[in-house]
């Protein structure tokens, strides 16, 4: 098993200003003043191991990824604080999830 306990992302408050050379972000609050949600995500693997004489091994595995169902955002769409969309979640972690293996020694 592997847990993670993460605190959350920080960011910043940008505005966008106009310059002679192009349109620029600028941070109008420091950076680490918003933070995305904080996660904990526990993974886990179960494998069985079926042995065929003295050196042939068959392991069949199962990776049980975010097993708390976790639905934290990862990422924001916008950090222009004039703008609608200002700290409004982009993506989410992804939901549990199973992978099914097979080994084979010999």
């Amino acid at each position: 098993a592997a847990i993670q306990y993460l605190t959350g992302k920080p960011y910043g408050g940008q505005a966008q200003v106009g310059l002679p050379q192009g349109s620029r972000a600028i941070y109008v609050d420091p950076l680490g003043t918003y933070r995305l949600q904080p996660q904990t995500l526990l993974d886990m693997r179960v494998s069985k191991i079926f042995r065929f004489g003295e050196d042939h091994r068959l392991e069949v595995l199962a990776d049980i990824l975010n097993l708390f169902q976790e639905e934290a955002e990862e990422s924001i769409v916008s950090r222009n604080v004039f703008s609608g969309n200002f700290g409004v979640p982009a993506t989410y972690i992804d939901p549990m999830r199973v992978m099914i293996g097979v080994k084979v020694h010999f």
